[in-house]
């Protein structure tokens, strides 16, 4: 959900660019009409972020009547519903809005006051200092979006201010990105080890599949260069499937590559379990287990303690 809400939140400022190079008024329009939905997905997506991430439990009907509602905003974007039209201020274009704009505006205000106070809640049911610094950077990231947005409002209602949406927008990401880094407000550790195993073995099922167009074109003497597009097919679902089965090696060679001294540890544990899950012999089980503590804990040695008989 929280990377939908990022994915939305580039996609705006990458239609914002293209709408402040617009040649016409007309092209310009055209543009408008996208950051309204953009906007309000991303809204979306960051009010329902909000109760996942601070484990606060919704109505039933919140997130279904909050993306109904959002989808007939959507709905009503291609017609003159909400804006009708482009205009030049100062500082660029500008869209004619309708009273029904109002009711859109309002519509994500509500969300966001609704998402903010779930992470207020969060922030003073934090039982560590971490915890609460990690709510605090959403909280301080998403305070920088509203009011960045809130000035891209303004000027349309004659406000001379310049609209500053998009750097709040690189505020929100600059402490998103401290609060992941420094406070783990996800373990991107995780998502970095399987992305490069992806990208390892989509770059392997690549390499086959040249190596079997190549062979294919060879042997039987195409003249058609590159081959039929069903060729092309088989020979990528071919390569694909038969490395899948190294799947599993390319991300235990990844884990060793980031973290070597937890992978060493995951491991003895599975020796563990595997070479003890038959043993009746107390002495021997507990030889085992002291070794592999001593191993875990980087101890020159280790003693188990057993009661007494007496």
């Amino acid at each position: 959900i929280f990377a939908l809400f990022l994915s939305y939140m580039a996609l705006w400022g990458l239609i914002v660019f293209f709408m402040r190079n617009s040649s016409t008024l007309e092209e310009a329009l055209f543009w408008e009409r996208f950051p309204l939905a953009t906007v309000l997905g991303a809204t979306l997506l960051f009010f329902q972020f909000s109760f996942l991430f601070s484990r606060v439990e919704p109505h039933p009907w919140v997130l279904p009547a909050a993306y109904i509602v959002g989808g007939l905003f959507v709905a009503l974007i291609p017609f003159d519903v909400l804006i009708t039209g482009m205009q030049v201020k100062f500082y660029g274009y500008a869209p004619i809005i309708t009273p029904y704009f109002y009711v859109y505006s309002l519509f994500l205000y509500l969300l966001l006051i609704m998402a903010f106070f779930n992470l207020r809640l969060a922030y003073v049911s934090a039982s560590k200092d971490e915890e609460r610094n990690r709510v605090g950077y959403v909280m301080a990231g998403i305070a920088c979006t509203v009011i960045g947005g809130t000035t891209d409002i303004l000027p349309v209602l004659g406000v001379s201010i310049y609209p500053l949406g998009i750097v709040g927008n690189l505020l929100f990401a600059l402490l998103t990105s401290v609060a992941i880094v420094r406070h783990h407000l996800f373990d991107i550790r995780i998502a970095i080890r399987r992305g490069v195993a992806l990208t390892l073995l989509s770059a392997m099922v690549g390499i086959l599949y040249a190596g079997m167009a190549l062979s294919v074109s060879f042997f039987f003497s195409l003249r058609q260069l590159p081959a039929p597009a069903w060729l092309q097919v088989l020979l990528l679902v071919t390569a694909a499937m038969a490395l899948q089965p190294l799947y599993g090696r390319v991300q235990r060679m990844v884990d060793r590559w980031f973290s070597r001294d937890i992978y060493d540890y995951q491991r003895a544990l599975e020796r563990f379990a595997q070479e003890t899950k038959d043993i009746t012999d107390l002495r021997r089980l507990s030889q085992t287990l002291v070794e592999l503590s001593a191993l875990a804990m980087q101890a020159r040695w280790a003693l188990v303690l057993q009661p007494s008989q007496k």
